[in-house]
């Protein structure tokens, strides 16, 4: 079985960008998530070798508006719980990111066009 990483979409146009080509080279095979439209909550986040949260046009702190925020922090509760390697790459949620998993949370940042 080959390596696999998650990506967790919050709207379609976001992506892996450069990095897809990255883990591709390196063997993985991705897999998108996308908010909104799979459960969140269904997703067992243990089962990627690496989970990617994609950044989106959202707050962090609107789970009054975007319920699914709950169910996101839960499944990166659950990877960081077993020291599982997770990345996040959107600046709004680093705040809360970096207060739920005590800074145990490594970001980057993707803007790539096309």
């Amino acid at each position: 079985m080959g390596k696999t990483a998650l990506a967790i979409r919050h709207v379609a146009f976001e992506d892996l960008g450069s990095f897809e080509a990255e883990l591709r080279g390196r063997g993985f095979e991705i897999q998108y998530a996308e908010v909104g439209i799979d459960r969140l909550d269904a997703v067992d986040p243990l089962r990627a070798n690496l989970v990617v949260l994609l950044g989106g046009p959202i707050d962090a702190y609107e789970e009054d508006i975007y319920p699914f925020l709950d169910d996101e922090i839960r499944l990166a509760e659950k990877r960081l719980a077993q020291v599982r390697p997770l990345r996040q790459s959107h600046a709004c949620l680093e705040k809360r990111a970096n207060t739920a998993f005590q800074g145990n949370v490594l970001l980057f940042y993707s803007r790539i066009s096309k």
